[in-house]
């Protein structure tokens, strides 16, 4: 049994409530392939399956695991683009007992290694190549450091030495196979099956347990916030393994609502695929859809199906989320939450628009929402504080980690998101800004002391500094001040394919370099503060110029 690593509630002395352990989303996709047997499921650029052929899908690659011999609770690993199979996937891992370990598909091979080896995967799935990246390659890399035992393609291209997912596909077995097989494996609601990772203080992403039942609390109060039901087209945009993502892997199964996976956010072609699909709930990072209604083609598209965008990941400028909202045509709300925490908070669509755009709503489901001042006191309405959340339906904390749940969790389950805000009268809660040092780049966390350890060890530097830097579309973008060694120059060019040579993801590359002599220095530390002022008021005095 995957056992929780901290206990789910609000004291220490609390145990399970009941009433969360109903059924697992292996039993809402059995169900819905008996009561919603022809109606689609899940599509992508070429495939559909409706929620029968779906469910049929899954018990073959979950039959598939079991004959390679996997035992209960062994890890895979699943890095892949959005696709039908990414939710398949999840769910055969639920049906086998196995626990899913969904890593986003642009780490590369740094992150990536660490993953694997830190999980002890047994088994990788994912792609040869997408987007001129060839995922294999990558892996044979770093093969004779890991200890897996099997490498799974999707796709039509399959390697040497790998196994084909289709290949699992071809085998039919009846239905008592299938129960006799998996009635003694399958996860019950108790139980984490998926893991998802989260950027850590070190940059290494720390992963962490999502138990069966707090998805389903998660996903329970999105169906009732955002009023889903069965004829919902749910958008899937984000390449990461949360965020705005959870109400198309969650909730949709939940009401037998169609999951459209979009394997790679282009603006032309998202607009596209919501005119064809009929999107009805669009969740996006404020980034995406100031792409999208910024696009010289936007006004070709139909996109009368919208009836509510979530926006997640960041928290949205009021003035780009009014803009995007005229554009776009209907209500947006915003989803605040960590990977970390699990639930979180959702605006409303009936809430007014100043409400909507200027708060990330309120607490979702038995999400509790606590500010504390800085002299210890719970804010009040109007008042700054630090967001402390909890709740019996939060995730159960980082695997195989105690000492990161120590430190992140009090003994009465307070959870410190790191963030500033306040409450309005209603009980809205506006967030001000961050008191973690990490950068936000179109909704991925990026740890500057990652980028900065690598940099400084360029044969040019002699000392670095990353700051965020303020960019109208992505939120932020990576900025490196760099004092070269004396007599020596560099270029930004150059320090990226440092950084590339460093198997470094490609969105933790820097986007700006400022070359200067010396550090505002405060308390023998480089003083950012200093820097990021300097930098916001070049870029203000740049397009003055411009």
């Amino acid at each position: 049994m995957a056992i929780l690593s901290r206990l789910i509630s609000t004291s220490a002395k609390e145990s399970l409530d009941p009433s969360w352990l109903e059924f697992t989303f292996s039993d809402l996709w059995e169900k819905n392939a008996k009561w919603l047997s022809d109606k689609e499921a899940v599509v992508d650029s070429d495939k559909r399956l409706t929620w029968l052929e779906a469910n049929h899908w899954i018990n073959q690659i979950a039959y598939g695991f079991l004959q390679l011999g996997y035992k209960k609770d062994d890890r895979i690993v699943i890095q892949l683009p959005n696709c039908v199979e990414l939710p398949l996937l999840r769910i055969a891992c639920e049906r086998a007992g196995l626990v899913c370990v969904h890593i986003s598909r642009v780490l590369r091979g740094k992150e990536v290694e660490y993953i694997l080896i830190k999980v002890e995967a047994k088994m990788l799935v994912t792609l040869w190549k997408f987007r001129d990246f060839d995922y294999f390659k990558m892996v044979e890399e770093m093969r004779d450091r890991l200890a897996i035992d099997h490498i799974v393609m999707v796709g039509e291209e399959v390697p040497p030495g790998t196994i084909a997912l289709n290949s699992f596909l071809q085998e039919k077995k009846d239905e008592l196979t299938y129960k006799r097989e998996f009635q003694n494996r399958r996860c019950t609601p108790e139980e984490f099956s998926l893991v998802t990772h989260t950027t850590g203080t070190t940059g290494f992403p720390k992963f962490v347990e999502n138990p069966i039942f707090s998805r389903m609390e998660l996903a329970k109060a999105q169906v009732e916030r955002i009023r889903m039901d069965a004829s919902d087209v749910i958008g899937i945009l984000s390449p990461t393994a949360g965020g705005p993502n959870t109400i198309g892997y969650f909730a949709s199964p939940l009401v037998g609502a169609k999951a459209v996976m979009i394997e790679h956010f282009e603006p032309k072609e998202t607009l596209k695929r919501i005119e064809k699909e009929k999107i009805t709930v669009l969740p996006v990072v404020p980034t995406m859809l100031l792409k999208m209604i910024d696009h010289p083609k936007f006004k070709d598209y139909d996109l009368g199906s919208l009836r509510v965008i979530v926006s997640a990941g960041d928290v949205f400028n009021y003035h780009d989320a009014l803009r995007a909202e005229e554009a776009m045509g209907c209500p947006i709300i915003q989803f605040y939450g960590s990977a970390d925490s699990g639930l979180g908070t959702m605006g409303d669509s009936t809430d007014p628009k100043e409400i909507r755009l200027k708060t990330v709503g309120k607490p979702l489901g038995r999400w509790e929402l606590k500010l504390l001042r800085e002299d210890g006191k719970i804010a009040q309405p109007g008042e700054e504080g630090e967001v402390l959340v909890r709740s019996r339906d939060s995730y159960s904390g980082f695997f195989r980690d105690p000492e990161a749940n120590r430190v992140s969790w009090d003994e009465d389950g307070w959870y410190r998101m790191g963030d500033l805000g306040k409450l309005d009268q209603e009980g809205n809660l506006i967030i001000l800004g961050r008191k973690k040092n990490i950068i936000i780049r179109g909704g991925q966390n990026i740890v500057p002391s990652e980028i900065e350890g690598i940099i400084s060890q360029y044969e040019k530097v002699a000392n670095v500094a990353v700051i965020g830097m303020p960019d109208k579309i992505m939120g932020e973008k990576v900025c490196a001040y760099v004092i070269p060694k004396k007599g020596l120059q560099m270029t930004m060019e150059e320090i990226n394919s440092f950084l590339k040579e460093n198997r470094i993801a490609h969105y933790k590359l820097i986007e700006r370099l400022e070359i200067v002599d010396e550090f505002p220095i405060l308390g023998g530390k480089i003083n950012k503060k200093i820097l990021l002022k300097a930098i916001h008021q070049k870029i203000e005095r740049e397009k003055l110029i411009s």
